[in-house]
Parts: structure tokens; C-alpha cells; sequence
């Protein structure tokens, strides 16, 4: 069971504090939604915790400081989906959702059955199948968002934060 704490998060852009002294745990099977007006800094909330935005206090992940885990173990312990959908290439669907896998690949590895498979599960899931072939540069935003979605399904981390998820997505 996958258990995230953290504690007396901090964190400032600029010269203005954003977080202040913010702590809580989560364990898996658990679902957090964190809500506020834009600019309270609930992105920054993640991304701090993600190692993407500087910050003081601590963040642990199985009783384990974030900054003790190699970037590829941090990659199987936690997907992100970012509030931005934009993807610089105009690579294929199934090579953005392949992205995904990565964590469990070595630098010239080629995709194995079991990459396959958690590929296609989360395609299915957030009903993409058909899309692979498709640049994403083509997509509508919705279909992108959830090409995003499936790329960070397909890392099968047992811990998923997601920036505004829905938004963006259509509503069928």
C-alpha cells in the first residue's frame, strides 16, 4: 500500500508565498481533491511535490524522502497529468501514450508485451482506441486531454496527481 506524506510544504513564486506550512498523507485507494479560486496554488501544491517547483518541508512517498528516489523510481511511484495539454511534436497517439512506459524501459529498449498491454488498457479506458495512428497535433482538445490522460494511466504508478483533469475534456 503506496502512502504519500507531506509535511510543512512551503513554497513562494517570486517574491509571494503560495503554500504555507501545508501538510497531509494520503494512502492508496484514496481520492483528494484540492479546490480554490485560480491563483491559490494548487498547481504549485503538485508541482512541488512532483519536484518541479522548489520548496521547503518534506514529501514522502512509502516513508521515503522524494529526493532519495532515482528519477526513473520516482517515475513508477507517481504519474503526473499537467493542466497543459500541449505536446511540442506532432507525434503518433500510441507513440505519446507509449511515452508512459518509459519508467519501466532502459535508454535503448524496445516496448516489450507487457508495455503493450498496459498501452492498450489504458487506451480503452479512456476510450482512444482508434486514435493510435493519428498525429496528436491533429486532435481536438478534448481527444488530446485524454490521450493524456491514457499516457499517465499506462505508467501504472500506484499514485496519479492530476492538474485539472476534466478540464477541457467533452462531455460525452
Amino acid at each position: 500500500m503506496t502512502e504519500i506524506t507531506v509535511e510543512g510544504l512551503t513554497a513562494s513564486l517570486g517574491r509571494k508565498l503560495v503554500l504555507k506550512d501545508v501538510g497531509f498523507s494520503a494512502k492508496s485507494g484514496e481520492v483528494i481533491g484540492v479546490l480554490g479560486p485560480n491563483g491559490a496554488g494548487k498547481s504549485t501544491l503538485l508541482k512541488s511535490i512532483l519536484k518541479l517547483a522548489r520548496s521547503t518541508g518534506s514529501v514522502r512517498v512509502d516513508n521515503r524522502s522524494i529526493h532519495d528516489y532515482s528519477a526513473q523510481e520516482f517515475a513508477r511511484a507517481i504519474a503526473y497529468l499537467p493542466q497543459d495539454r500541449d505536446v511540442a511534436w506532432p507525434m503518433s497517439v500510441a507513440s505519446v501514450v507509449e511515452l508512459g512506459r518509459l519508467p519501466y524501459r532502459t535508454a535503448m529498449s524496445l516496448p516489450t508485451e507487457q508495455d503493450a498491454e498496459a498501452v492498450q488498457r489504458a487506451m480503452e479506458a479512456v476510450d482512444v482506441v482508434g486514435l493510435e495512428g493519428r498525429r496528436i497535433s491533429e486532435l481536438s482538445g478534448g481527444e488530446r486531454a485524454r490521450v493524456l490522460m491514457a499516457r499517465a494511466l499506462a505508467q501504472s504508478a500506484p499514485v496519479l496527481f492530476a492538474d485539472e483533469p476534466t478540464s477541457g475534456l467533452d462531455p460525452a
